[in-house]
């Protein structure tokens, strides 16, 4: 059985100045491949996209691919000749380009699903074009994209096959594919679509967070070069500081991997459950994995983890390993403070870290109390100070309108930043989003919270402003401002 995994291009991906692969196809071919089915090939149009294809068609062809009402027709066969032509041909330039062929099945990975809906229109162009000329079964998905939006995407292309809106799609991917095969299988967290009927597939058993392992292929890699110069002068305003590690002539490979997505931490505002038990890889494994990647040409790994040091023994053997093995690969990762101190810090330098993104959220001690964050202020200055003296990048994450935030919180957060601008390289400030599963939301009361409950109608995703995702739910301080306060 041929299965193709393809990455559609979209406009917005990460907040870095470089780009990265795909780690959900990535993943997913790896554990297709590990499940016996090996003819598994992956396509990362996104890259094509933009280096290529993009200069290759016209201002007006990219709007006719952006064009929501033209796609939905195409895919429904309501076209004029000479539109359907058009749209045929710049189609075949993707399958070109993507040197994607004649398949069972295509998966197509909706990461980073946007209200502008170019990536839903390339993904359904595409869909109808191999169903057509091959007969393919299209499978779409991925963990943060509410089901009831795959039902409406459905309804409106019809060319979709499967959508899988489990956390985790690797198992629910093969279920697919067995029962394509004609296995007597239960589909797991999938939405089924049959000639309009509409069938969901629930099982909560595939909850439990996975650290997936990734397989890049050699193909997509070398389109992922990034010259070291550039890396650089994104990053150091200062390029002296990392003379020694960088040479500025070679160029780097930088590929996403994670080795644990739990979280022991209690932070009050997290949609991390810390009774999990912990999915963290163990260190032989992920020096193996590393091993792997650094043999298929990565010089360079951006850790994905819920944070480097959730466990510090097992932080401090990693980087013991990764030392002994002379892996001389640079990463990026986040680090919590409450696991941190000098001698592991040390480690992580020597062991290649250049980047370190902490968890601050705000330079106010009373509200990391509140929230449960497990630090002060002095101990993240101790810190910030030394990994800035070590020539990490320090960059610190906060949140803007935690509840029972007041002026002097605001001015204590920004006073931390002044004082410590010198070993701060930069910093994001994100908006406070309430989620159903962070304690704040299961025990308001014991955080003087109330939760008001909004939901009255049927949500409208294609006409909504807001990015598709998670939108935060509302609340009143019982000791403070009502939510008509807050939200302006």
């Amino acid at each position: 059985m041929k299965i193709s995994l393809v990455y559609p291009p979209e406009y917005n991906r990460n907040c870095e100045t470089f780009s990265l692969p795909n780690i959900s196809i990535a993943s997913l071919a790896d554990y297709l491949i590990k499940n016996g089915y090996k003819n598994t090939t992956q396509h990362d149009l996104d890259i094509l996209y933009f280096k290529k294809i993009k200069k290759i068609i016209t201002d007006e062809q990219r709007e006719k691919l952006e064009n929501k009402e033209k796609a939905i027709a195409y895919c429904n066969d309501k076209l004029t000749k000479k539109e359907k032509e058009e749209f045929d041909f710049l189609i075949n330039i993707f399958l070109k380009e993507g040197k994607i062929v004649k398949s069972d099945v295509i998966g197509i990975t909706f990461s980073d699903l946007r209200t502008d809906f170019f990536l839903a229109n390339i993904s359904a162009l595409i869909a109808k074009m191999a169903k057509d000329k091959w007969k393919t079964k299209i499978v779409i998905g991925y963990r943060s994209i509410p089901h009831k939006l795959y039902i409406e995407i459905m309804e409106k292309y019809k060319v979709f096959d499967y959508a899988v809106f489990s956390k985790f799609g690797e198992e629910p991917l093969l279920k697919i594919i067995e029962k394509i095969k004609g296995k007597n299988v239960e589909l797991i967290n999938t939405i089924e679509y049959n000639n309009g009927d509409i069938k969901t597939h629930y099982n909560l058993s595939n909850q439990f967070p996975i650290c997936p392992t990734p397989y890049y292929q050699k193909d997509i890699l070398k389109n992922y070069e990034v010259e070291e110069k550039r890396l650089i002068k994104s990053y150091y305003s200062s390029p002296e500081i990392v003379s020694e590690i960088f040479n500025g002539n070679n160029k780097e490979i930088i590929v996403p991997y994670s080795f644990i997505n739990t979280c022991s931490g209690t932070c009050a505002f997290c949609a991390n459950d810390p009774t999990i038990p912990s999915n963290c890889k163990s260190v032989n494994q992920v020096i193996e994995e590393i091993g792997k990647m650094k043999e298929s040409g990565v010089t360079g790994i951006y850790f994905i983890n819920s944070n480097f040091n959730d466990k510090y023994s097992f932080a401090e053997k990693l980087c013991d390993e990764m030392i002994k093995n002379k892996f001389n690969i640079l990463w990026t990762d986040c680090a919590n403070f409450r696991n941190m101190d000098e001698n592991l810090l040390l480690k992580m330098k020597k062991a290649g870290a250049i980047k370190i993104t902490f968890g601050m959220e705000t330079g106010s001690n009373k509200l990391l109390k509140y929230i449960r964050k497990a630090i002060n202020i002095e101990k993240a200055e101790k810190y910030l100070k030394l990994s800035n003296k070590l020539g990490i990048f320090n960059q610190i994450e906060l949140i803007g309108g935690l509840p029972y935030e007041d002026e002097i919180d605001i001015r204590s957060t920004s006073d931390f930043i002044e004082r410590n601008a010198k070993h701060i390289d930069i910093y994001s400030l994100n908006p406070f989003y309430l989620y159903s599963s962070s304690p704040f939301a299961i025990r308001p009361k014991l955080f003087g919270l109330e939760i008001i409950e909004t939901r009255t109608k049927k949500p409208n995703f294609y006409k909504s402003p807001e990015k598709i995702g998670i939108i935060s739910g509302r609340f009143n301080e019982k000791k403070g401002l009502k939510w008509e306060e807050k939200d302006k």
